[in-house]
């Protein structure tokens, strides 16, 4: 903000006094040091004439609405690590924002080289890593312009989603002692116990709100009780002249509590809080399911209330999550991953004090950095609105306001210049002045701020010695920073300063070379010259070509300074790859034909070798009509395959039947059998041929042996009538064997069978006619459902 003379002489001297009292000072010893207020005074006059900003608002070069060329990269690098455009707002304005904080943060140009300058690309891609390792991440940044202010948080990243843990040391300074005091807005969140109904007991007791209850802004802050004999000490000091008053209202014991600010116009606004008991509990927080409500210590219910208006605020759904760390107090409900990283990263003095303080502070209860001048970073009266702008300040974030008329302030960010700037984003309206470092009371959630937070993560992959950098990493020297590289990064050929930067491991005359075929390309060895670099070059050498290392060779064989071959692959189609002892291999004809001499199988056609001579391996090896012979221990051999009938035989396929029985060629069916023949396969005995052609009534062992293929009884019976002789028919009595009859009996002829009878009709053992042609003369055949047939006139 702008200052007047007096402002910077009184903050001057706050500076001073720091340097004299740390902050921890209690308020006694800071009214003691300011005895020295006018010598302090002069020399902060003194020293401020060097500054060039003075201020905690936007930067001056970006009062003309430009931004350097490496904002403008940045700019699109933060599009892509918050990709939600709902959370953008202003790209442009975005950009004064990222170039403002750039320059007052001690650490910003490093982060800016390190995410525009081409030779640190790979930063980018770590930031887009979907998990990171806790970084403890401290700086200073400029607050007004000039004050270097600290800043700590352990940052990381698990699965896409930025985690962020503000480490602070809450203190409650109770200036009226043993008192807490409210804001109305807050006190009408809570209640005192009479108005809450008790439910259980014991551990399991709960608390529900009556339907009639009241807040403690009605029941106990709509009068004011004094301490005993101060009753008249605030006389004429009520309403806009509450100013009057000392801050901390110390002669009000319980309740309405009162103080007046001046406004820019020269009026004064009154505010108003509520003072209770320390000690004395209340119930807020009501569960919105069971509409219980929390029993709960006033400070306790201050410090929840900052805890989860930051969080809530800060945090964004699936990209960003906010913890805020209050030691000593909420340290047990964090997750315990989150406790463990905590507990393996951040020291005592990680953490940032605050004070809330119970007092009407200037600025309306508010202040980023406690120091001598004002002690309370808060009071405990301060709004949640308040809170979200300060915790921005522990991002790391300066303010974007001026103070004074902001229509003659350029580097105000509620200067209409900017106003050119409001519009919509994704699905989000937005205004320039409603940006939370902007406004103090702004509600628009802006990633521009997270961004300008989590980028600072790559500070940790700065060094100054390779054990700064943990296990697999090394320092290495870049652009003026030392920073951590991951072991094995550069591929061959690469740009390196030393072994452990490349994949090979291996650095000579500052590139990136191959210490073994395994570093180089497909089709390509390594080559390691006696004073040159390595290098990698192509395997492709044909089989002759002169060579030093079997990787040279297609082969990957190289003897006696050639590329040889090393398996039969490795040659021309029907040659076979020889390798005989103490020479260098060769490739051979593999055509060579039965009988030819041969050394090895793949030199045969036959890929078969015996007794130094090609032999076949099986039957297609051999000539048509020839089989493979394989005698143990002997050579194998061909032999013809159409031996007949009778033939000496060893194995089938010697035979022209392919059955070879008893050391003969048998039959092995009936296709092998001469016509009229068919083949017989007894049971223990070789098979045979015998003939089919027997008559009836001749003697047989089986069906094929008879002409009408049928035995029965060890004779040949007729199978049907087509056996049987021309007027006679195959009768198949059952139980005995089948025989042939005459079909001509005469009407009223005993029959068996329809067959049996001229008319071809054999009703009930008779044969009758069947038509009239079947009856004498002019006699005709009757045919009556239930009786035989008959003939009449």
């Amino acid at each position: 903000m702008k200052r007047n003379w007096w402002s910077l002489i009184t903050i001057g001297t706050g500076l001073a006094i720091m340097a004299v009292n740390p902050m921890t000072t209690n308020a006694y010893k800071i009214r003691k040091s300011e005895r020295l207020m006018p010598i302090l005074s002069l020399v902060f006059l003194l020293a401020i004439f060097g500054v060039n900003e003075v201020s905690a608002n936007l930067c001056d070069p970006v009062k003309d609405l430009t931004t350097i060329q490496e904002t403008k990269d940045e700019i699109e690098f933060y599009k892509e690590l918050f990709p939600n455009a709902d959370y953008h707002g202003s790209q442009d304005y975005n950009g004064f924002v990222l170039e403002c904080n750039r320059r007052r943060d001690n650490k910003g140009d490093e982060v800016r080289k390190m995410l525009t300058n081409k030779d640190w690309a790979e930063m980018k891609s770590i930031l887009k890593e979907s998990d990171l390792s806790p970084y403890l991440f401290s700086a200073k940044y400029k607050f007004f312009g000039f004050a270097w202010f600290e800043m700590s948080y352990l940052i990381w990243k698990e699965g896409g989603v930025w985690k962020m843990v503000l480490p602070y040391d809450p203190i409650i300074n109770d200036e009226v002692e043993n008192r807490i005091d409210f804001n109305m807005t807050h006190a009408g969140m809570l209640y005192d116990k009479d108005q809450v109904d008790e439910n259980g007991s014991g551990s399991s007791k709960t608390y529900i709100l009556k339907s009639t209850a009241l807040p403690i802004s009605i029941t106990k802050c709509a009068t004011t009780t004094f301490f005993a004999g101060k009753e008249e000490k605030y006389d004429g000091q009520n309403g806009v002249d509450a100013h009057k008053r000392d801050p901390a209202n110390k002669h009000i014991s319980l309740g309405k509590i009162q103080y007046s600010y001046k406004d820019g116009k020269g009026s004064y606004w009154v505010m108003n809080g509520c003072r209770v008991k320390k000690n004395e509990h209340l119930f807020g927080s009501t569960n919105p399911t069971t509409g219980e409500v929390e029993k709960i210590m006033p400070a306790d219910w201050v410090l929840n209330n900052f805890e989860k208006v930051a969080e809530e605020y800060w945090s964004i759904p699936d990209n960003f999550e906010l913890y805020v760390l209050l030691k000593g107090h909420n340290g047990n409900r964090l997750d315990p991953s989150v406790k463990t990283k905590i507990n393996n990263h951040i020291k005592n003095n990680d953490y940032l004090t605050i004070r809330f303080g119970t007092k009407f502070l200037p600025g309306a209860n508010q202040m980023y950095k406690a120091n001598a001048w004002q002690p309370n970073n808060f009071s405990t009266m301060t709004d949640d609105g308040t809170y979200t702008h300060e915790v921005g300040h522990a991002f790391g974030l300066d303010d974007e306001y001026a103070q004074g008329d902001a229509s003659k302030n350029k580097d105000h960010c509620a200067n209409s210049q900017f106003d050119q700037f409001d519009g919509t984003s994704g699905s989000t309206s937005y205004t320039i002045d409603n940006y939370t470092m902007c406004n103090g009371y702004g509600t628009q959630t802006n990633t521009i701020y997270h961004y300008i937070a989590v980028t600072r993560y790559i500070l940790g992959e700065t060094c100054k010695e390779d054990q700064d950098c943990g296990a697999g990493r090394y320092c290495n020297k870049r652009l003026g920073l030392n920073r951590c590289l991951t072991d094995g990064t550069k591929g061959v050929n690469q740009s390196c300063t030393k072994d452990r930067e490349c994949t090979s491991g291996k650095c000579e005359k500052d590139k990136c070379v191959c210490k073994s075929d395994g570093d180089c390309p497909d089709g390509q060895a390594c080559y390691t010259p006696i004073g040159k670099a390595n290098y990698c070059a192509s395997t492709s050498k044909a089989l002759g070509a002169s060579c030093s290392k079997n990787s040279q060779c297609a082969s990957d064989k190289c003897q006696q300074d050639q590329c040889v071959c090393k398996g039969d692959g490795d040659c021309p189609n029907g040659q076979a790859c020889f390798t005989p002892v103490g020479k260098a291999n060769y490739c051979a004809s593999t055509s060579k034909a039965l009988g030819a001499t041969c050394s090895k199988n793949s030199e045969c056609a036959s890929d078969k070798c015996q007794q130094d001579k090609c032999v076949c391996k099986g039957d297609g090896d051999c000539p048509n009509g020839q089989a493979c012979y394989t005698p143990i221990g002997k050579a194998n051999y061909c032999a013809s395959t159409s031996k007949a009938l009778g033939a000496s035989c060893t194995k089938d396929s010697q035979c022209a039947s392919d059955k070879c029985e008893q050391d003969k060629c048998v039959c092995k069916s009936n296709g092998d059998c001469p016509n009229g023949q068919s083949c017989y396969t007894p049971v223990g005995k070789a098979n045979y041929c015998a003939s089919t052609s027997k008559a009836l009534g001749a003697s047989c062992t089986k069906d094929s042996q008879c002409a009408s293929d049928k035995c029965e009884q060890d004779k040949c019976v007729c199978k049907s009538n087509g056996d049987c002789p021309n007027g006679q028919s195959c009768y198949t009595p059952v139980g005995k064997a089948n025989y042939c009859a005459s079909t001509s009996k005469a009407l009223g002829a005993s029959c068996s069978k329809n067959s049996q009878c001229a008319s071809d009709k054999c009703e009930q053992g008779e044969c009758v006619c069947q038509s009239d042609n079947d009856c004498p003369g002019s006699q005709k055949c009757k045919t009556p459902v239930t009786k035989k047939n008959y003939c009449t006139k």
